[in-house]
C-alpha cells in the first residue's frame, strides 16, 4: 500500500476522533495528576518495550552487526582483552567513548541483557526531562503531556528502542537535559551538555552545529550559537585527523558516505529532490503534527541539518532512516515541536493567526494524529531493516506500543522463540569453546563470549566452523551473498555438511568433525 495512503487514514481518523471527543476530553487539573501520568506512560513503555527486547534477545532477533558489535566490544573491555575493540578483531569504527561507560555493568555480570535495558531506560528516561521542559513554558500541564505522549508514539522511538543496541541511545537524555538546563537558566549547563554529545558517537556533531545555528540567529545567544558551532568544528577535526588515524591507527570508512568531491556534490544536492524525499519529511514530522514547521529558524536551523545530513547520504537505509538512523531525531523533533507550538501560540496572542479553534480542541487533534501514525506504523518485535516510506506492509502492522494488534504475530513470536531456544542449545553444545565459527547475523552472538567469532563471510584462510539458519533470516546479510558463501564451502574439499535440522545448517573443517558433540537430531 502506498504510504501517502496511510497518511490519508491517519489524518482522517484524527479529524473524526477529534469531532467526536472534542467535547468530553479533560486536560489534567492539578500538576501532581499531569506527573503521575507522565510517571505511568514512562514506566509503562519501558516495562513493555523491555520485555520485547528481551524477548527479541532470546528469540535471536538481535544480530551480529550491530548488537553483537558492542555486546562484544563490552565484553572485551570488562574482561582486559581490548578497549574499543570488538569481535571482528579491530578497532570500533566509530568515536563513542561514553560506551566504556557501560563496562562496570559487565563486571557485575557479563552478559547481553544490560544493553536491553539500557537501551529502554535511557530513551524512556528522557520523556520526564522533556515533560519537565515543556513544562517551563506552559501554564497549564496539557500541552507538556501532550508532547511528551507524542515522544513516546513515535515509531522512530519504537524502531530505536527495538533494533539491536546503539549508543546513540543516549542522545534525547542529553538534548533535553540540555535545554532544560537552558529553560532554568543554567547557561554553562546547556553549552557543556550539548558539547559533550559526540562523546555519545561522532553523528551528534550536527546536532551540536544545528543547535549552534539555531542560537546564531537569536537575539542574544549569539555568543552560545559560536561556542557550539566552534566545539562542533573542533570535535570533526579531532576525530576525523587525530582520534582514528594517530589514536586508533585506522581509517573512518563511513566518511566515505559523505566524501565532498566536485563529483559526488552534486549527486548528494539531487538526493534531496528523491521522490521519497517528502515521504520522509512527513514521517518525521506528522507524529509531532507538523508543529516543527511552525518556526522557521527552528525548522530550517535546527531541524533540516539533521534530517537533510541522513538525506544527503548514499546509503540507502540512511536516506529512508531504516533501523537507527533517525537516533538525533527522535530528541531534535519534539525540541522543534516546543518552538514551533511556541511560535503559533505567540501568533494566536497578537491575532495574527485567523485559526477559529479552541487550543483544547487542537492539542486533541494532535494527540489523536500521533496515536494514529503510531498505530499504523510503529515497529514491531521482529521486524528489522524496514521502512514503511516506499509502501507500507499491512502484515508489519498495526500494534500499540510495538505490542502487535493481530494474533498470528504472538504465534510467529511463539514459534521464533521456540526454533531459537533449540538453536542455542543444539550449536553451544554441538561446538567446543576452542574452535572459531563464522555465523549468520541471527546466530552470531551466541558465540561472542567463548568462541572465536567471525560474521560471513568470514576471514580469507576460513573458520573451523560455518553457521547458517535458513529459517531465521532477518535481511541483515543479502540472501545473494549468504548462498554464495554457503556453495563456496560446499564445494571446499576441507568442509563437510555435519548437522541439518529445521534450516539450521552447520559445516564442519574435516579436521575438527570428531571434536563436535553432533546431536541426534541431526538430519544429513
Amino acid at each position: 500500500m502506498n504510504y501517502y495512503w496511510i497518511i490519508v487514514l491517519a489524518v482522517t481518523t484524527a479529524v473524526f476522533g477529534t469531532l467526536l471527543l472534542h467535547r468530553f476530553h479533560r486536560s489534567p487539573e492539578t500538576e501532581a495528576t499531569a506527573q503521575r501520568l507522565v510517571a505511568a506512560m514512562t514506566i509503562v513503555t519501558a516495562l513493555i518495550y523491555g520485555v520485547l527486547g528481551f524477548f527479541k534477545l532470546e528469540a535471536l532477533q538481535m544480530g551480529l552487526w550491530d548488537f553483537g558489535i558492542y555486546d562484544s566490544m563490552l565484553h572485551l573491555a570488562a574482561t582486559g582483552q581490548g578497549w574499543m575493540q570488538d569481535f571482528r578483531g579491530g578497532a570500533f569504527d566509530h568515536f563513542s567513548p561514553l560506551v566504556m561507560l557501560l563496562v562496570p555493568l559487565y563486571w557485575i555480570v557479563d552478559a547481553p541483557g544490560w544493553l536491553v535495558m539500557v537501551q529502554v531506560a535511557a530513551l524512556t528516561g528522557a520523556a520526564p526531562l522533556l515533560y519537565a521542559l515543556s513544562r517551563r513554558y506552559f501554564s497549564r500541564p496539557g500541552p507538556p503531556l501532550i508532547l511528551t505522549a507524542m515522544y513516546l508514539l513515535n515509531p522512530y522511538f519504537s524502531r530505536m528502542a527495538l533494533f539491536d543496541f546503539h549508543i546513540e541511545c543516549l542522545f534525547p537524555l542529553f538534548f533535553f537535559g540540555a535545554f532544560l538546563a537552558r529553560a532554568h537558566g543554567r547557561r554553562w549547563a546547556f553549552l557543556l551538555l550539548l558539547a559533550a554529545m559526540p562523546l555519545i558517537k561522532e553523528d551528534f556533531v550536527i546536532p551540536l552545529g544545528a543547535v549552534g545555528l539555531y542560537c546564531l540567529s537569536r537575539q542574544g545567544q549569539k555568543k552560545d550559537g559560536v561556542f557550539l558551532l566552534a566545539a562542533a568544528g573542533c570535535w570533526t577535526l579531532f576525530i576525523l585527523k587525530v582520534y582514528f588515524p594517530w589514536i586508533m591507527h585506522s581509517a573512518y570508512w563511513h566518511y566515505g558516505r559523505y566524501e565532498v568531491s566536485p563529483d559526488n556534490l552534486a549527486a548528494m544536492v539531487r538526493r534531496l529532490f528523491s521522490a521519497h524525499v517528502p515521504g520522509v519529511l512527513l514521517s518525521v514530522l506528522l507524529p509531532f503534527a507538523l508543529l516543527p514547521a511552525a518556526n522557521w529558524r527552528g525548522f530550517f536551523l535546527l531541524f533540516a541539518p539533521v534530517l537533510g545530513i541522513q538525506l544527503i547520504s548514499g546509503a540507502p537505509h540512511q536516506n529512508l532512516l531504516v533501523s537507527h538512523y533517525a537516533s538525533a531525531l527522535i530528541g531534535v523533533t519534539p525540541v522543534a515541536a516546543l518552538i514551533g507550538v511556541r511560535t503559533l501560540r505567540a501568533a494566536v496572542r497578537r491575532r495574527k493567526c485567523r485559526l477559529q479553534v479552541t487550543s483544547g480542541t487542537a492539542w486533541l487533534f494532535a494527540l489523536l494524529l500521533a496515536l494514529s501514525i503510531h498505530i499504523l506504523c510503529c515497529d514491531l518485535p521482529m521486524t528489522r531493516y524496514y521502512s514503511y516510506v516506499p509502501g507500507w506492509n499491512r502484515n508489519l502492522h498495526p500494534g500499540f506500543l510495538s505490542l502487535p494488534l493481530r494474533g498470528d504475530w504472538y504465534m510467529a513470536m511463539l514459534a521464533a522463540d521456540a526454533q531459537a531456544a533449540e538453536t542455542r542449545e543444539i550449536l553451544l553444545k554441538m561446538i567446543p569453546k576452542h574452535l572459531s565459527v563464522t555465523a549468520q547475523n541471527e546466530p552470531g552472538p551466541l558465540f561472542i563470549r567463548h568462541r572465536r567469532v567471525y560474521s560471513i563471510p568470514g576471514p580469507p584462510e576460513g573458520s573451523d566452523i560455518y553457521v547458517f539458519d535458513h529459517d531465521n533470516y532477518t535481511g541483515f546479510t543479502p540472501v545473494a551473498d549468504l548462498n554464495a558463501c554457503l556453495m563456496n564451502v560446499l564445494k571446499n574439499p576441507e568442509y563437510r555438511l555435519v548437522f541439518r535440522h529445521n534450516g539450521l545448517m552447520v559445516l564442519a573443517r574435516n579436521s575438527v568433525i570428531a571434536e563436535l558433540n553432533l546431536p541426534s537430531v541431526q538430519r544429513n
